[in-house]
């Protein structure tokens, strides 16, 4: 797949390091105002102290958080992690009612196998539009496939459609779709 055409920008990617850590939670704490926009009613805490999200994060080797470094800043970041799917993931998934139902099924109804998740992606809106997502992406697929995944997940809100037209420029399918209806 053709890298997208975005201004010719000199940054970098790597693994984010404890250094990386106030920067991330300045960014995450971005991607929360943001996000909450999209929520749709959700009330997001978008003061909390994500520096402890992130160092926590960091110290997990089945997670894998990469940033984006222009001119010696951090301009975004990607956090993905390895996942094992399968019944225990599906039936968590849905209602008490068909829970039970499903536990009368055999066990292998739904294969179990390991998928990547990308959890979150946010690049500064003061430089967005040089494929910074797109490379973060890119290369967390690296990771992804050194850990032997043939899959990677990921979900975002509904009404961001940069991000949705980015995952299927990347190749994504949507497989899922969550709705919601407020109640008077």
């Amino acid at each position: 797949m053709p890298r997208p055409k975005g201004e010719n920008t000199k940054h970098s990617i790597r693994p984010a390091a404890p250094s990386d850590v106030p920067r991330l939670a300045e960014l995450y704490g971005m991607w929360i105002r943001s996000a909450e926009e999209m929520a749709i009613g959700q009330q997001l805490n978008v003061d909390a102290d994500w520096s402890r999200y992130f160092t926590g994060m960091l110290r997990n080797e089945g997670i894998r958080a990469l940033v984006a470094e222009q001119d010696g800043k951090v301009v975004g970041f990607i956090v993905g992690r390895v996942n094992q799917t399968g019944q225990s993931d599906f039936v968590h998934r849905i209602g008490k009612f068909v829970r039970k139902a499903m536990r009368q099924l055999p066990p292998d109804i739904v294969k179990s196998r390991r998928v990547g998740v990308v959890e979150e992606i946010y690049v500064d809106p003061e430089i967005r539009g040089a494929a910074i997502a797109y490379d973060l992406i890119d290369e967390l697929m690296v990771w992804f496939k050194l850990q032997g995944l043939a899959a990677v997940e990921g979900h975002m809100w509904a009404r961001n459609q940069t991000q949705l037209r980015l995952a299927k420029y990347m190749g994504f399918e949507p497989i899922r779709i969550m709705v919601r209806k407020e109640l008077d």
